[in-house]
């Protein structure tokens, strides 16, 4: 199951994904699939107080490329990433890069 297949439920219902494919400009050059992924959660600091647990999975395929400046997360294994924070006042958005080769 790709990161895509993960989020794709959760995106539709709370984020927004885009896809976009990278064309290879030679017969021999590999095609990206690009994947964003923007998730707001800077709307939790207007709750009556901080997340208690929050626990956020990436999962992606072997080959995938996960670029994100999200703080503090970190590959667990070779297609997990993971962060987990208690009493969590989240201070910027998740933003996620996927790349994917294309098949």
């Amino acid at each position: 199951m790709t990161a895509a297949q993960v989020l794709s439920p959760i995106v539709e219902r709370l984020g927004h994904c885009n896809e976009r494919q990278h064309p290879a400009k030679t017969e021999s050059d590999a095609i990206w699939i690009e994947r964003k992924i923007d998730y707001i959660l800077t709307t939790a600091n207007n709750w009556k107080g901080p997340i208690g647990k929050f626990h956020l999975t990436v999962i992606t395929d072997p080959e995938d490329i996960l670029v994100t400046c999200y703080p503090g997360l970190k590959q667990t294994d070779p297609t997990h990433y993971e962060v987990v924070d208690t009493d969590y006042h989240p201070t910027s958005e998740l933003k996620l890069l996927i790349l994917q080769l294309a098949r």
